[in-house]
């Protein structure tokens, strides 16, 4: 069984395949719905609606969408406010493609939990 660190390493941004229901994969498209629709609404923010047809995971923060670092910047606190976590801030520099982001919320979703689990406690 695949970690979900594992899990979100090895995610392909171009799968397109149906997932079961319950799998992990149902919640990985429910990720990517709550990335783009975080997107979506700041691309309508900002009125960039040219962009908005070019919105999909491989789409490209800059070039497609054309996202400069500071609506990076205002992009990454909204993840981090939708989802109530914290995002790397090198994500600002690396993040390419949507896609990236994605993977970067779920590697943070992942760690997250880690962290939140109790230690297991030792008999000594």
């Amino acid at each position: 069984m695949m970690s979900c660190l594992e899990d979100a390493y090895s995610m392909n941004p171009l799968e397109t395949e149906r997932a079961p229901a319950g799998s992990g994969k149902s919640h990985q498209k429910e990720l990517e719905k709550q990335v783009l629709r975080v997107l979506h609404t700041f691309l309508v923010e900002l009125g960039s609606h040219r962009a908005l047809r070019h919105l999909s995971l491989m789409a490209w923060l800059e070039r497609d969408l054309g996202l400069a670092s500071l609506e990076r910047v205002e992009l990454l606190l909204r993840l981090e406010k939708e989802f109530s976590l914290k995002l790397p801030d090198h994500l600002l520099s690396r993040a390419e493609r949507v896609g990236d982001l994605v993977r970067a919320v779920k590697v943070a979703k992942c760690q997250a939990d880690n962290t939140s689990l109790p230690s297991p406690q030792t008999d000594e």
